[in-house]
Order: C-alpha cells, then sequence, then structure tokens
C-alpha cells in the first residue's frame, strides 16, 4: 500500500511539471506563419518526453489492481487519489492533441491567407485554389476540371511546339528557353537582386535544405517587388509570382506535389533564367555546392547538373543519347570534368557549366 502511494506521489509530481509547461504555453494566435512549423515541432517533442509517463500511469493503476484482486479495499483518499491522476493524465493528453490541430489548422489558415493576392493571376472561367500542402491548382468553371498548371502555363508550353521545326537544337533550345524567361519576367530580374532576395531570406549556405511552397512565395514577392515598380506596365507581380512558382514546382516537384523542393534547386531554377553575365552565372551556380576550398565532390556536382538538365527535359529537349534521369547517367561528364584531378574532387570551374550541354 506504501509503495503505491509513493507511485502515486511520483506521479502527481510528473503530472504537475507537464501541466505546468502546458499552462504557458502562448496563444496559438500569436504566432507568425514561420513561427508555426517550430512550434509544431516542439508540441511534438513535448508528447515524446510524456511518453513514459504513460507508462508511469500503467504501472500505478496495475498496482491499485493487484491490491484490489488481493481482496484489499483502498481507502477512499487512495480511490480519488487515483481517479484523479488518470484525470489529469487524460486531459493532458486531450490538450496536447486540441493543440495540435490548432496549429495546423493555423498553418493551414495563414498558409493560404498568404497566397490569396495571388487570387488576381487568374480570370473568369479560372479560380485559384491551394491544397493542403499550399501547393496552388487552378479550377476551371466552365469545363469543370482542375489543373496543377497555372492556365498562362499551359498556354506557353503549348506556344513552345512551334519551335519544333527549328531545325538546330542549339537554336531551338534558346528559343524555347527565351520564351520562357519572357514569360516569367525574369529576363527583368538582375542576377544580384535574385541573390540578394536569397540572402535576405536565409537561404545562405542552406541548399541541402528543402524550402516550401510558402517560403518560395515570399522570396518571389521580394524578387518581383522592385521590378514590379521599375517596368509598372510589362510586370503584373502575381501572374509573374504565380508563373514563376509553377515553373519551379513543374521542374523539381514532378512526381508527386509535396510543396517541397531543395533550396539548391529553387536557386539553380531561377539564376538559369534571370538576366546577368553567363560566367557570373556559371561562377555562382559552383560555389552553390563547393567547399571552403573551392572544390565539390561528385555527388554536389551530379545534384548541380540534375537541377540543370531539369529545363530541357520539361521543354522536351533532352538529347536521346544522354537520359536525364539518375545521377548515374550522368556519371561519364561528372567524371570528365575531373580533368586528371584527385578522384571525387573537381576543382575546374570552366569545365562544370559545359558538361551537361
Amino acid at each position: 500500500m506504501q509503495s503505491l502511494q509513493r507511485a502515486m506521489e511520483d506521479l502527481g509530481s510528473r503530472l504537475q511539471v507537464a501541466e505546468s509547461t502546458k499552462a504557458q504555453w502562448p496563444p496559438v494566435t500569436e504566432f507568425l506563419l514561420d513561427q508555426l512549423p517550430g512550434q509544431i515541432d516542439e508540441l511534438r517533442a513535448f508528447r515524446d518526453r510524456l511518453a513514459p509517463l504513460q507508462l508511469q500511469v500503467d504501472a500505478v493503476n496495475e498496482a491499485a489492481g493487484a491490491i484490489t484482486g488481493c481482496n484489499v479495499l483502498l481507502s477512499h483518499n487512495n480511490l480519488n487519489h487515483l481517479e484523479e491522476l488518470n484525470t489529469r493524465w487524460r486531459m493532458l493528453q486531450l490538450s496536447i492533441d486540441d493543440r495540435r490541430k490548432q496549429l495546423e489548422h493555423a498553418l493551414l489558415d495563414q498558409g493560404s491567407a498568404q497566397q490569396q493576392f495571388l487570387n488576381a493571376s487568374v480570370e473568369q472561367p479560372w479560380e485559384r485554389a491551394v491544397a493542403g500542402n499550399k501547393v496552388p491548382y487552378y479550377i476551371n468553371h466552365m469545363s469543370e476540371t482542375t489543373h496543377w498548371d497555372h492556365p498562362r502555363m499551359m498556354e506557353l508550353m503549348d506556344s513552345l511546339a512551334e519551335f519544333n521545326d527549328v531545325r538546330y537544337s542549339a537554336y531551338r533550345t534558346s528559343m524555347k528557353v527565351r520564351t520562357v524567361q519572357r514569360n516569367l519576367c525574369l529576363d527583368l530580374v538582375s542576377m544580384n537582386n535574385a541573390i540578394n532576395a536569397f540572402d535576405q531570406h536565409g537561404l545562405r549556405a542552406q541548399n541541402d535544405k528543402l524550402i516550401s511552397v510558402p517560403e518560395m512565395i515570399t522570396c518571389l514577392s521580394t524578387i518581383y517587388e522592385s521590378v514590379s515598380q521599375e517596368h509598372p506596365n510589362l510586370v503584373k507581380a502575381p501572374l509573374c509570382i504565380d508563373l514563376c512558382l509553377n515553373w519551379l514546382l513543374n521542374l523539381y516537384d514532378t512526381a508527386t506535389r509535396t510543396g517541397y523542393i531543395r533550396i539548391l534547386s529553387f536557386k539553380v531554377g531561377i539564376i538559369l533564367l534571370c538576366k546577368g553575365n553567363l560566367e557570373d552565372k556559371f561562377r555562382y551556380l559552383f560555389r552553390l555546392i563547393a567547399d571552403g576550398n573551392g572544390s565539390a565532390d561528385e555527388r554536389q556536382l551530379g545534384l548541380l547538373l540534375h537541377d540543370c538538365v531539369q529545363i530541357p527535359r520539361l521543354l522536351q529537349l533532352a538529347s536521346p543519347r544522354t537520359p536525364v534521369s539518375g545521377l548515374a547517367a550522368r556519371a561519364p561528364q561528372i567524371g570528365g570534368c575531373r580533368d586528371g584531378q584527385t578522384p571525387g574532387q573537381v576543382q575546374r570551374l570552366q569545365a562544370v557549366p559545359y558538361c551537361w550541354i
């Protein structure tokens, strides 16, 4: 009996610590959109720390059951204390589940609200909608169909077919890429402005991490903000942001729209089409994968080349002799960039951009 009382007192103390932590939770409405994922992670960690308490609750209940099973009656104080502990534990679990739902709903609501200004990118009979993972899709109310692609993006991709009769692939490629660049107004975005936007939003040295659709929209808004002020008649910010987002998702989030791409892919997709000196672009792209010694291993180079060749893949320009899927398919090109250097390391900047062309 005394061991049961000690176990209940210990459980009560642990529950009190957890309840004190719960009492300090700020209201969900106080958090900004970019703070919500961190709060969800903290709540998940808090729940994991409480997992051993379930074992302790079960042990106390089993001990009480063993005593009553021996025809020994528990006092009213012990019974009330035991019921109180079980109730507090259930309420704590319910509070965690309720807060998780509140945070997830707030994340969904704020994520959708953040994109409301992009509704102006489409006209009737089209409507822009947002899926649960923040990925936009488009509803045609006339045909009663839904599409991942923006209506202007569908028109753009269809229009590229007129260049298929161009004889030489270099000309055909340049004409298609130039058409996409101008429709996305990236020909008006300087490379320095794009890089400054990356840094402003904390994307420097984060290339192996993922970026979500809301984060991409925030960064693209910064990129197009100054351009729309300089060229108000050419750049309609909501349309350009939506088209550029659509382009990036088509390049790097193709199989299933997860709503995430690698930050490296995000940068590559923009830098390749923005306005800038070709050699400066090559140098910047190589710096994205290089270490402090100015070297890049074959894996990093393979990832960069993979991101680069997604453009000809999407434009249906990939050579039938060179598959565009899988790093193994580009092993000869990657190996050729070493040019007699230490195996696994690439230091010759000049060789890097031309390996995939």
